[in-house]
């Protein structure tokens, strides 16, 4: 599998070690996943999780 970016904040080997095997990394570096459009977010709260359903996994 190849590590095609990486959210801001997070490390190329912070992913690495929080996977079971060993990534693909290209020679040239790992980009910083951009942020979502805010298309998309209004797609996310909106249409396919208007009862916030996503917000479960992260509660603490």
């Amino acid at each position: 599998m190849r590590l095609a970016s990486v959210h801001p904040g997070i490390t190329v080997e912070q992913v690495q070690e929080a996977t079971g095997f060993e990534l693909l990394v290209p020679a040239s570096g790992v980009p910083e996943t951009p942020p979502p459009t805010e298309e998309q977010v209004r797609l996310l709260r909106e249409v396919i999780d208007p009862d916030g359903m996503r917000k479960r996994e992260f509660r603490r």
